[in-house]
């Protein structure tokens, strides 16, 4: 259950690879046969800081022969109180469900998402295909070490480990995973800890069920997945008990492609009207040794068929970048303006970048789809002082 690394690839950069087991790595039985439509299950992370984070999974009414299965983060306290988002994933029939309910996001075959309550868009393709290949799955890793009572519920104690890089650092997570066939979408506790090559604890938490029950309901308010799969338009959202939000990658806050080309208008733009066009791709680096992100290199290029002419301001220009960084304030050293031919990528150039909550290291993509960001890659977050 991708609990804490999903806030290490939100935060951070996440990449995994299985260590090798002395046992076979599979669930021993079935665990998620009470993962129904209607059934939700809410669990409660708490990491080495004492931030609680809640994910609330949701299995919703089938669409067509699809399952619609949703989860719901939302950070309850911490320094990122208030963040929240949802992702919901149409699973196929051909999935056995019952057999591996927790990794859903790697056999979906389409996901939507929103973050702070925004309008959800769907993935496009090659952002299920990272999905596919970059989600954690728990069934190739899992050993069992044998059975075990969490708070009055008997379960089957399992443990995994696995190569990760957090925050930029290479380490080793190891964690334990507690599971029982009586309660939907199967876990009940799960804890780990990731250290570095030291033996230092890059980060630790420990999940356990809060709450079950019977009533889910989209947290989508207005989604369809459209007439193909035979689904009806999203209710608006249940109180706390039936939710599902949130998002367990970097790819939360992804938009849909454009089926059209898009057009830049004539005239010069700011860097977030450009942006808000869908004209505009912008590959952003943090300049390596600047202190506190204070540099970012960009890289600007022109997806549409049209010349696009982009200033750049000393005054600080703020985009919408969505999750993890949520906003970029940049500002240029000189007012200028840049212009891209058709399907042209610009040199690229460096600016300085503002506010209190900054990139401080990595490399990520921003573009834009009705105005709608889309973000990928992976990125530091740090609050600096100004």
């Amino acid at each position: 259950m991708k609990s804490r690394s999903c806030l290490a690839v939100l935060l951070g950069s996440l990449a995994w690879a299985p260590l090798a087991a002395g046992a076979e790595t599979h669930f021993k039985k079935a665990y998620f046969g009470q993962t129904t439509p209607g059934s939700f299950a809410r669990l409660r992370m708490t990491d080495e800081k004492g931030a609680v984070s809640e994910y609330t999974y949701s299995r919703l009414a089938d669409q067509g022969e699809d399952r619609w299965i949703e989860l719901h983060y939302a950070v309850i306290s911490g320094q990122f109180k208030g963040t929240d988002s949802v992702t919901a994933c149409l699973v196929p029939a051909g999935f056995a469900l019952e057999q591996d309910a927790i990794d859903f996001q790697a056999h979906a075959r389409r996901c939507a998402a929103n973050s702070g309550g925004g309008k959800a868009t769907e993935y496009p393709p090659e952002i299920m295909k990272a999905i596919a290949s970059g989600v954690i799955n728990y069934a190739s890793l899992v050993v069992f070490k044998g059975t075990d009572k969490v708070e009055g519920r008997a379960c089957d104690h399992y443990t995994y480990a696995y190569k990760t890089t957090i925050m930029n650092k290479p380490g080793t997570m190891n964690g334990d995973l507690w599971l029982s066939d009586a309660v939907p979408f199967g876990m009940v506790k799960e804890s780990a800890t990731t250290v570095d090559a030291s033996g230092k604890v890059l980060s630790k938490y420990e999940t356990v069920l809060a709450e079950t029950g019977t009533n889910a309901r989209t947290a989508l308010a207005g989604w369809s997945w459209g007439k193909g799969t035979g689904a009806r338009a999203a209710a608006p959202p249940a109180p706390a008990a039936g939710g599902s939000v949130t998002a367990r990658s970097s790819l939360v806050g992804g938009s849909a492609r454009s089926t059209t080309a898009p057009v830049a208008p004539a005239g010069p733009l700011t860097l977030p009207q450009a942006l808000a066009t869908n004209a505009l791709k912008i590959v952003c680096e943090v300049v390596p040794g600047s202190k506190d992100g204070s540099r970012i290199r960009l890289t600007l290029s022109n997806t549409s068929e049209k010349p696009l002419k982009v200033t750049l301001t000393r005054a600080p220009m703020t985009l919408d970048v969505g999750t993890p960084l949520e906003t970029l304030t940049l500002a240029a050293d000189v007012d200028r303006t840049v212009e891209i031919a058709p399907s042209r990528t610009a040199p690229p150039l460096e600016v300085n970048q503002r506010g209190k909550r900054r990139a401080t290291a990595g490399r990520f993509t921003i573009s834009g789809y009705e105005g709608k960001p889309l973000f990928s890659g992976s990125v530091d977050v740090g609050l600096v002082k100004e």
